[in-house]
């Protein structure tokens, strides 16, 4: 009996219709480079004109070695974050949240993010399509 199969293939459903159910199935599609990231709490308090510490464990799977960079958005009003680059190797990173001393008092999710580099267009896109106008039959 051949051992199972680690990743099943797109093609498992039509083999199993051609009556193949006892044959073993593996994947020729290569793992997408990915990242995983965690944070290392899940409440932040900063006090007014004070800052706070968020530290972020990032790790690059199935050879991601692009150059990522963790921000924070959705932020209250009077509230500031720093961006951090992230090595290639991964690893540890803070952003730092800063209040201004007019920071009012809030309950508010915020959002931390890793982003990789932004595409870039190598050519100008065609302009777009106009149609001529059909003269009018009066």
């Amino acid at each position: 009996m051949d051992p199972p199969a680690t990743q099943v293939s797109r093609d498992h459903r039509r083999h199993e219709r051609q009556g193949a159910k006892d044959a073993t199935y593996a994947s020729r599609e290569k793992a997408l480079p990915a990242i995983a990231a965690t944070v290392a709490g899940h409440e932040f308090k900063v006090v007014a004109g004070k800052s706070a510490a968020i530290k972020l464990n990032v790790n690059g799977l199935n050879g991601h070695v692009a150059g990522l960079v963790a921000i924070a958005t959705d932020l209250p009003p009077n509230l500031s974050a720093s961006s951090a680059a992230i090595s290639d190797k991964g690893g540890e990173v803070t952003i730092t949240l800063s209040a201004t001393t007019e920071a009012k008092a809030a309950s508010v999710p915020i959002r931390l993010m890793v982003l990789g580099p932004t595409l870039t267009i190598l050519s100008p896109c065609p302009p777009p399509m106009t149609w001529p106008k059909k003269p009018r039959s009066n």
